[in-house]
């Protein structure tokens, strides 16, 4: 049995993510990218135009995003995230993810029908 990394401190968590991009697949299959950039702000994109801006930050040992337009949803952080190992969670607001954190220099490949990605990763209906 594997043991469990030990829990990061929000500035640890900061520093692991700042400037880096993960590849999120939603529950029902769909793939988007988030960047994590250093001055605190988050790009979401995907196919169908998907392309959107907000802020991410860690209180607490739980990642957070706010979304123009969207209600804050946070995500538990356990221990760091290793380039290429998939991780899955739940967020504060039900919603299950599965998480990959691209190396260095990698770019994600993203797959169609994300049109709707945003209002989903807010909880919303998804037409």
């Amino acid at each position: 049995m594997a043991s469990q990394a030990p829990a990061r401190s929000d500035p640890e968590i900061v520093e692991g993510l700042s400037g880096r991009t993960a590849r999120v697949q939603l529950a029902d299959g769909r793939t988007l990218l988030v960047t994590h950039h250093r001055d605190g702000t988050a790009h979401m994109t995907g196919d169908g135009g998907l392309d959107m801006t907000g802020r991410w930050s860690v209180s607490n040992g739980q990642l957070c995003f706010d979304w123009t337009g969207q209600p804050r949803e946070c995500w538990p952080y356990g221990g760091p995230l290793t380039p290429g190992e998939k991780v899955q969670s739940t967020s504060s607001r039900g919603q299950i993810i599965t998480t990959t954190l691209l190396m260095d220099g990698e770019t994600g490949m993203v797959e169609a029908g994300n049109e709707a990605v945003a209002s989903n990763m807010a909880g919303n209906a998804v037409e």
